[in-house]
Order: structure tokens, then sequence, then C-alpha cells
């Protein structure tokens, strides 16, 4: 596959389905010019099934968000094991030092909030909102402290 710098969507279905219950999600991403692939899921054992869409996001030239639905979900969490185009070493570990509840709950609140693809914003939104607020403490507070006793001394 050809270098992209966007990601590319890989959406992995649970056991009772198969990727074309993706249809919708997939006609909504590629008209907003996203890249998506929806392999099927061999349903052969976790360790089968993640060899194979490990398979697939290693076949990609560029980062890549793995997305799996139900059983898919464990699927792919041993699938991005050993991987490094997977999108969450990118955004979240790359030298960040995150609490594990504040991505969780990223996930769930952007799932709540915008559907399928608030699986991909609110972690973001949150771990961006966390470290922009914990710079800015760090920043003020010895700032502060700094001015009060300035400004006491020229009263």
């Amino acid at each position: 596959m050809s270098e992209n710098s966007d990601p590319t969507a890989i959406l992995v279905h649970g056991a009772f389905a198969d990727a074309s219950g993706f249809a919708g999600i997939i006609r909504e991403l590629r008209g907003a010019d996203f890249v998506v692939v929806a392999p099927p899921n061999p349903l052969r054992g976790v360790a089968t099934d993640a060899s194979s869409i490990r398979g697939v996001a290693a076949a990609v030239d560029g980062p890549v968000v793995l997305v799996g639905h139900s059983y898919g979900g464990a699927v792919i969490s041993q699938a991005a094991a050993g991987l490094d185009n997977v999108v969450r070493p990118w955004l979240i570990k790359r030298g960040a030092n995150l609490p594990l509840v504040l991505i969780f709950a990223g996930v769930i609140g952007g799932l709540l909030a915008f559907g399928i693809i608030g699986l991909f914003i609110g972690p973001v939104v949150l771990t961006v909102a966390y470290t922009l607020l914990v710079a800015w403490v760090k920043e003020d507070l010895p700032a502060r402290g700094a001015e009060e006793p300035a400004a006491k001394a020229s009263v």
C-alpha cells in the first residue's frame, strides 16, 4: 500500500457478525476521505484472529487505527502488540505520562457523545486538555509565588 500520513482505519467485526455490518460507517468515513479496511475476522480463536489482523495492519504503510466491535476488541488488543504503526502508541505513549483512567474516560465519553467516531475523538480531546492543564498549572504556580512579594514591595 502507498505511504499515507492520515491513519488507515481497520475495522474488526465481532464473533456473530461479518464486515458487512460496518457498511454504513465505512461509507461515512470514506466520504470524509479516510482510508478504511474491514478485513474478515477468521474466528478461529483470539491468537489466530489477532495474527490475521496483525498481518493486515503490518501491511499498511503509515499509521493505523484499529477498531474492534465486541469480540473484535479482544482481537485488536492482541493484534496491536508489537506493531509500530498503530495510532494508540503514536498519540498516547510517545513521551506522555497519562493516567489510564483518563484514556478510558475519553473512550467511553467519546463513544457516548459522538458514536463510533468518538472512540478516536474522546481520548484525543481529553489527552490534549489534560496535557494543557498540567502545563498551565506547572507554569502558573511558580509565577504567582514570584509575583506576590514583588507586588507587596512596590506598595
